[in-house]
């Protein structure tokens, strides 16, 4: 699959072979979604926590005696059965929401977003990113000249530049992250997706199988 390549200015400077086996596959809705609820469920915090009958204050001393009363015995008036008491099965911070996908799976699902981007015309090839400074309005004409202004963008480097990361982090609808920290999210959630012509070639090589 052929696509063209354009510099920072905008201009067209060549055309390159995209991986088939990556950017031309049939989309599997099913696995972006499974792989997407996943990644959701990673981020989601255990932040509802109730205490049980040992972490409740109070309690210590037995309510009455243990034979004699008539009544039920009882240890102590934090149980869960009393007001005040401990809370039965309650959520906990240390709860785990994590889902496991196999790798398979997450490699069909990363498939299936880059191809849907060349599908829908939603991906642009930049020739390289060469950035010497932090400034935001320099990225912001980089996504001028590319056509793409007013859509949530996605920059994927082939290497580390701190200044080009920095100064699109300050542009509220785009983003720029390493090749190897590509995923189903950040592919759903930007609407185009611009790649360096190393990211393509690394993103071909590394999903292709």
């Amino acid at each position: 699959m052929k696509v063209k390549v354009y510099n920072q200015s905008g201009d067209e400077v060549g055309t390159m072979n995209l991986e088939d086996r990556v950017f031309g596959v049939e989309a599997r809705e099913d696995l972006v979604h499974e792989v997407l609820v996943a990644q959701l469920a990673a981020k989601r915090p255990a932040s509802a926590s109730t205490k049980n009958r040992s972490a409740v204050r109070g309690g210590g001393a037995k309510p009455y005696r243990q034979k004699g009363t008539g009544r039920a015995r009882q240890g102590t008036i934090r149980a869960g059965q009393y007001r005040g008491g401990g809370v039965i099965f309650g959520p906990t911070a240390d709860r785990n929401y994590r889902k496991r996908i196999p790798a398979k799976i997450r490699r069909l699902a990363l498939r299936s977003c880059l191809s849907d981007k060349v599908k829908n015309d939603r991906l642009k090839v930049l020739d390289k990113i060469d950035f010497s400074e932090y400034k935001t309005k320099a990225a912001l004409g980089v996504i001028e000249n590319l056509d793409i202004t007013g859509s949530k963008t996605l920059f994927v480097m082939d290497e580390k530049n701190g200044y080009f990361a920095k100064s699109v982090a300050n542009i509220p609808d785009a983003k720029a992250v390493y090749a190897g920290s590509v995923n189903v999210y950040d592919l759903l959630y930007h609407d185009f997706l611009v790649l360096t012509r190393g990211a393509a070639e690394m993103l071909g090589e590394a999903f292709k199988d």
